[in-house]
């Protein structure tokens, strides 16, 4: 059995905000049939390449979101290293998402590290979307 320190989701916000000249995975056909359906078909649908990024907001060493457009559809990822204790509360300007509703997969239960939820979720009408991560989280919200 694999320990790591990080949730599922945070690995899973990995494939869209860490870049690479080939878009690998390292899954077993085991390990796929232990997560949900909507992540299955998450990394089954995921773009091979990007045309455009935003870089959202971040700090060094502590944490990073990202957004990166593939088609009509955006692909916003978060991380969360910093190592803190406390939970991380951020309003993202997504404001080129403005009054879109979207999908974000992100950890169910801080308790249960490889645990995943699904959710819908909306820009206001403002551009933005606020988002709370524990640390060694992530999420991935997926705009069509």
């Amino acid at each position: 059995h694999i320990h790591r320190a990080t949730t599922a989701a945070f690995e899973l916000a990995t494939s869209v905000a860490c870049l690479s000249g080939i878009q690998h995975f390292a899954v077993s056909p085991e390990g796929m049939r232990h997560v949900p359906g909507f992540v299955q078909k998450f990394l089954q649908h995921l773009p091979a390449m990007w045309q455009d990024v935003h870089f959202i907001d971040g700090y060094p060493g502590k944490y990073y979101i990202v957004a990166r457009k593939s088609a009509n559809g955006w692909y916003v990822a978060g991380l969360n290293a910093s190592g803190e204790s406390k939970i991380l509360h951020l309003k993202l300007d997504l404001s080129f998402l403005k009054g879109r509703t979207g999908k974000l997969i992100s950890c169910q239960d801080p308790q249960r590290p490889n645990s995943f939820k699904q959710q819908d979720v909306t820009v206001d009408q403002n551009g933005q979307l606020g988002i709370s991560l524990n640390n060694n989280d992530g999420f991935v919200a997926v705009f069509q």
